[in-house]
């Protein structure tokens, strides 16, 4: 059973966290067009009656990684159960919290 089907089986809700993170080479227009299509991506993913309750979303331009280290504190404190994110975070230090990428469910 995925994570995902884990989720929705369950019946209960958990608090999500979304992140996007968008590389430097990307045009301010064409980041934010991008930022905006993984998000419609994630809220079609939440739309299947998972449970799942986005909280906060935390969005790295730029190469930068301050969202990144925003999201790891909460996430030490207990803040979500869960990470929705459009694509591998290959590049990202390990967490406890379980990630789910939203196209591949």
């Amino acid at each position: 059973m995925s994570l995902f089907e884990k989720f929705r089986n369950k019946g209960v809700a958990v608090a999500a966290a979304v992140y996007i993170s968008i590389g430097e080479n990307l045009h301010s227009d064409n980041a934010e067009k991008e930022v905006a299509k993984q998000l419609q991506d994630i809220f079609k993913f939440i739309n299947l009656n998972t449970g799942i309750i986005i909280v906060e979303s935390y969005v790295d331009r730029d190469g930068s990684t301050k969202e990144w280290n925003r999201l790891l504190e909460d996430i030490q404190i207990g803040r979500y159960g869960v990470i929705l994110t459009c694509g591998l975070l290959t590049d990202r230090e390990v967490i406890d919290v379980p990630i789910i990428d939203v196209l591949k469910t």
